[in-house]
């Protein structure tokens, strides 16, 4: 599921291998793993992923169609953004660090990201 998800989160070319082709989840794992902050946001990331109701429905979150996911993603987003966005972060420095990967975006602006918008409220 992870690996499906940092999928639909990094927007990648024809040319270009996918974050699962290269086990960029095996990364996000360690970084939860050795960071409290950062297992806390996996773990309720992956929750509310496991708990769209679109996903009860077709037999879980991997037999979603891929605009569906999409579309799960992005309420996750925006319901957990700065889980969310601790997670993304951690997916696209993997990524992009990758021998195999093109250079690190300058930033995730343009039309193609659609994730890392939300804006984040600071606490008072």
């Amino acid at each position: 599921m992870l690996g499906i998800a940092a999928d639909r989160v990094i927007s990648v070319t024809d040319d270009s291998p996918s974050p699962s082709d290269l086990g960029i989840v095996d990364s996000v794992i360690s970084a939860a793993t050795g960071n409290d902050s950062v297992r806390k946001s996996l773990t309720r990331v992956v929750e509310a992923m496991n708990l769209d109701m679109l996903a009860q429905a077709v037999g879980g979150w991997v037999a979603m169609s891929s605009e569906e996911q999409t579309h799960s993603l992005l309420l996750v987003e925006h319901a957990l953004p700065e889980e969310f966005s601790a997670i993304l972060n951690i997916v696209r420095e993997s990524y992009y660090s990758h021998e195999q990967t093109p250079e690190r975006p300058d930033n995730f602006d343009s039309e193609d990201e659609l994730f890392g918008k939300v804006e984040i409220e600071e606490a008072p």
